[in-house]
């Protein structure tokens, strides 16, 4: 795959469908926080309530096959630090996109975020092996969860 086809920009409630079905997809569902089914009137609310809230930011990644997936900022911290989430489109799993599409996300952080959180399960051997290896570092590991640090350089 070639990174550069890659095309990061802003979700909208166009993308509420692939969005829910990529989040209740088993894999999904089993390294979530949150491992249950989401409603589509839930998840409705949340999308509508989360495009609108300053201290997230929702981002879909595409290429010249469709959409790869999707990555959310969630501001904490007064704003110094967020949150990083990434789901990908079962469809397009095992394709070497993860890391490229964390790396070109980092354009759409928020001004003021000093360091980035991801915090990923500990049996989630693919999610931890992208964000260690795309230079985030394990500060800690704590009830079944590893806490993942990278501080943005200015």
């Amino acid at each position: 795959m070639n990174n550069t086809s890659v095309r990061v920009r802003r979700a909208t409630q166009l993308d509420s469908n692939d969005i829910l079905t990529w989040r209740n997809d088993d894999t999904t569902r089993k390294m979530s926080r949150n491992t249950g089914i989401i409603l589509k009137k839930d998840h409705d609310n949340w999308l509508t309530a989360a495009l609108t809230n300053t201290d997230k930011v929702l981002l879909i990644a595409e290429d010249n096959q469709g959409k790869i997936g999707f990555l959310r900022f969630d501001s904490t911290d007064k704003g110094s630090r967020a949150e990083v989430s990434i789901n990908l489109n079962p469809n397009r799993r095992d394709q070497k996109l993860s890391k490229t599409f964390l790396r070109q996300a980092k354009r759409f952080l928020p001004r003021g975020v000093n360091d980035l959180l991801a915090c990923i399960k500990v049996e989630n051997e693919v999610s931890n092996h992208i964000f260690s290896s795309s230079n985030y570092e394990l500060k800690h590991s704590k009830d079944g969860y590893n806490y993942y640090i990278l501080k943005i350089r200015k």
